[in-house]
């Protein structure tokens, strides 16, 4: 990623945002706010890179359509209630 900036997904940046299925973070993300997704109810699979190290607290919190997610082996810490709706499928 030397050539990639490295940025965060700031807390409620797409608060009750009901117009996407699919979220696929970008490369260079290394961190997901607070609330960032919050209420986000058409959200059913989330694809997060290689990368990001941490998902915050209640960041997907009522996204209640959520299936799937994809979390990998750099994420060292996921905050409270950060998935807080049951999910069906998760890949880690």
């Amino acid at each position: 990623m030397k050539d990639k900036p490295l940025f965060d997904i700031r807390n409620g940046v797409l608060k009750k945002c009901n117009s996407m299925a699919c979220v696929t973070i970008p490369d260079g993300v290394t961190g997901i706010g607070k609330r960032a997704f919050y209420g986000c109810k058409t959200i059913d699979s989330i694809i997060i890179p290689e990368g990001v190290t941490s998902i915050s607290d209640e960041a997907f919190m009522s996204c209640k359509n959520l299936k799937s997610v994809t979390i990998p082996s750099s994420v060292k810490t996921i905050g409270r209630c950060a998935f807080n709706n049951p999910i069906r499928h998760s890949t880690i």
